[in-house]
């Protein structure tokens, strides 16, 4: 799979799929050039993840202020479906949050289509 940079409709969120930490930056590379000249990018994509002590992770990239950059998902696995869901969630859930969405056992509709838009995208990223 190469990596894909994907908006989420309606969020205004950038997501990166990827792979590896490879993929990531060439990923970063393309699409945020500058990002990769600074040391803060630097530590922020060597913290992102244990790629080879799980299958997948999800975590967000952000400027010294805090500001959210990209948010993104590693899933090393075609056959973890699992994963997916997992790391969707958590991507979900940032995203809801960054939108100032909340969620509660009322309005939980939105959370759930955006998990499986999310899964579904990084499925679709493997054909």
């Amino acid at each position: 799979m190469a990596h894909t940079c994907i908006e989420i409709p309606l969020f205004d969120y950038p997501l990166i799929l990827c792979t590896s930490k490879r993929e990531l930056a060439r990923a970063l590379q393309g699409k945020y050039p500058d990002l990769l000249n600074t040391m803060e990018a630097r530590v922020a994509a060597d913290a992102l993840g244990p790629i080879g002590l799980s299958t997948g992770w999800f975590n967000e990239l952000t400027t010294g202020e805090g500001d959210v950059i990209c948010g993104v998902i590693c899933v090393e696995s075609r056959k973890d479906v699992n994963t997916v869901a997992h790391e969707a969630t958590h991507a979900a859930m940032a995203i809801l949050d960054f939108s100032h969405v909340e969620i509660a056992p009322d309005n939980h509709e939105v959370l759930a289509y955006l998990v499986g838009y999310i899964a579904e995208k990084i499925t679709e990223n493997w054909k």
